[in-house]
């Protein structure tokens, strides 16, 4: 089988999860290219995500691939990528915040990555510090557990074809979503206040209704972003809109 895996560098601990899998796959044809400081690739191929796997250049694979969709999608059982929905609740809650930085950086593993090997992380937190930046962000912990987080970089430094400028922040991820509560809106909050310091508006990438990447819309317009509009249409999985929040607001 032909595998063909876009990245943007190690940004997602995930895409170290993801490389490691393919170089494990020794009877697949891989080829992995990292899209960081590819701009003129990502806007050929109009990447707006961290990761894109395509198989036999025909299925276009959004989110993580396991082992078990690998074997699925090989032996002809799993034929398409089902877009990821949660219910988001509404209902908001606080717990504590820390800046994201090398030292917490592990504490994200929790939930969100599809494991938390360390080493994974540890290329996260190198290839962050490679772009220049020592604080990636703010996590929510509540009970001792790592519930939220929003997570951004300059907008120069992003490969997608999107607006740049010095005065431009984009967000990469906020997590988690959950039907249980709103673990996302206090570390959001924060960190635009955070952000207010050096940059006059914040860019996000989100689909309308599902959880990847970022969704859905309606959360972020909640939280007073506007919708600058569509910008890719994922056939049947996604619908993608670039949203701006200016900071004097």
């Amino acid at each position: 089988m032909q595998i063909t895996f876009y990245h943007w560098g190690c940004q997602c601990p995930i895409i170290a999860e993801m490389l490691e899998l393919f170089q494990c796959s020794a009877m697949d044809d891989v080829t992995c290219i990292d899209i960081t400081g590819q701009e003129k690739l990502a806007y050929e191929k109009q990447l707006y995500y961290p990761f894109l796997t395509i198989f036999n250049q025909q299925l276009y694979w959004y989110g993580p691939v396991t082992a078990a969709v690998l074997k699925g999608i090989r032996n002809g059982t799993i034929t398409r990528e089902e877009p990821f929905i949660i219910e988001q609740s509404h209902e908001e809650k606080r717990g504590s915040l820390l800046p994201l930085t090398s030292d917490i950086l592990p504490l994200t593993s929790q939930g969100c990555t599809m494991c938390a090997d360390c080493g994974q992380i540890k290329r996260k937190s190198d290839f962050l510090a490679s772009c220049g930046l020592t604080t990636f962000g703010l996590v929510h912990q509540l009970q001792g557990h790592i519930v939220g987080g929003a997570e951004w970089m300059p907008s120069n430094q992003v490969p997608y074809p999107i607006p740049k400028d010095a005065h431009t922040a984009f967000l990469t991820c906020v997590y988690h979503s959950s039907e249980e509560a709103d673990y996302k809106a206090w570390p959001l909050q924060c960190l635009e206040k955070e952000l207010c310091k050096a940059y006059r508006r914040i860019l996000v990438i989100c689909d309308e209704k599902s959880t990847f990447p970022n969704g859905p819309k309606n959360w972020f317009e909640k939280h007073g972003y506007r919708d600058l509009g569509l910008i890719q249409v994922l056939d049947g999985y996604a619908r993608l809109h670039l949203l701006e929040k200016r900071l004097s607001e």
